[in-house]
């Protein structure tokens, strides 16, 4: 494989950047330290969709970021795609599932952040539902969880109105920022 996805929360050390953490499963986590001491250059692509940090009193764009972004960079990725604010949940999955089914299609990830980002500002609601129905019927009958999720966000979806842009606002779609060697594609 050489895309990592990270979805989950990361902790910002502002005193000592290099204990900055990725909270893994359970206790696990992984500082940006350890991070440094890993050769990642089989990546061609890491997306850090860290949806909060444990540090709640800061309203401004975080460093952690930046370091995260700057520690993969440095350890050989090719681009790293993350999120400069916390976004809301359902649009940043949408956002991600476009984002990969353009990069599966043959896009460069700038090219395909770019056009996800713009689809996301002009989606409809009832574009939104399809959405969802389509990876309803996508999923295998044994994830419940996430086919119960689903149906909520459809549900809660189709009480807009058809036409209405629910994620036009640049809140939604403008924190996605890709870092890297633009005009590469991930093979």
């Amino acid at each position: 494989y050489n895309i990592l996805h990270f979805a989950g929360y990361a902790i910002d050390n502002s005193t000592n950047p290099l204990n900055s953490e990725l909270v893994l499963a359970g206790e696990d986590k992984i500082s940006l330290a350890q991070i440094y001491h890993q050769s990642l250059e089989q990546y061609n692509l890491v997306t850090i969709s860290a949806g909060d940090t444990a540090n709640h009193m800061k309203q401004n764009i975080s460093n952690e970021y930046v370091g995260f972004v700057n520690s993969f960079l440095c350890q050989g990725v090719t681009n790293v795609v993350s999120s400069l604010w916390v976004v809301e949940s359902a649009a940043t999955a949408l956002l991600m599932i476009e984002f990969y089914r353009r990069i599966k299609a043959g896009e460069s990830a700038a090219k395909a952040l770019n056009e996800t980002t713009e689809w996301l500002r002009n989606v409809t609601a009832l574009e939104i539902n399809r959405c969802y129905q389509d990876l309803l019927n996508k999923l295998p009958v044994e994830g419940l969880r996430i086919r119960a999720h689903l149906a909520t966000l459809q549900y809660k979806t189709s009480k807009i109105p058809p036409y209405k842009k629910p994620y036009s606002h640049p809140y939604y779609w403008a924190a996605f920022i890709i870092a890297g060697e633009l005009n590469s594609g991930i093979s």
